[in-house]
């Protein structure tokens, strides 16, 4: 299992990563930040600050949705030998852990709600209406055409 992003090694590298940021962004060498925060190449302060780049641009709603996914990996390890053995409120309990941890990650397919369908098809309804709109307008103006022109009030021609 990785580590946790809490562990105190952790911390610390990402500690020595911001401080070599800083001297970066002030404009001292990858040399010098190797040797004041402790790094043991010039490549390693690179790498450090890089990481630190990449780390300060990532929004911190994936760090919360890190946390929240390893408590989520938490809980269903927790009931999961319940939940595969066949207890019913370990098995809801699972579900409904694994549909959020589906939501957070962006997997969850949305299911259209009733309303929504109705929209829809209302749509698809006025959309054939106007299309058999269009059609009568063209056959009565292709048959006032054919009869000069005259059409009488309740849409005959001639």
């Amino acid at each position: 299992m990785p580590e946790s992003k809490s562990s105190p090694r952790r911390i610390l590298a990402r500690e020595k990563q911001r401080q070599a940021l800083e001297l970066r962004l002030a404009g001292v060498t990858f040399e010098t930040i190797a040797q004041r925060v402790g790094y043991a190449t010039r490549d390693g302060a690179h790498k450090a600050v890089t990481a630190a780049l990449q780390y300060t641009l990532r929004p911190p709603a994936d760090e919360l949705r890190a946390v929240d996914l390893e408590r989520l990996d938490k809980l269903t390890l927790a009931i999961w030998q319940r939940a595969i053995g066949g207890d019913l409120d370990a098995i809801h309990t699972a579900l409904r852990i694994l549909a959020q941890r589906a939501r957070l990650l962006g997997l969850e397919i949305p299911v259209p709600t009733i309303a929504q369908l109705q929209v829809e098809q209302d749509v698809h309804i006025t959309v054939d209406h106007r299309q058999a709109l269009l059609d009568s307008v063209v056959t009565l103006a292709a048959r006032a055409g054919a009869n000069g022109g005259a059409l009488s009030p309740d849409g005959r021609t001639g």
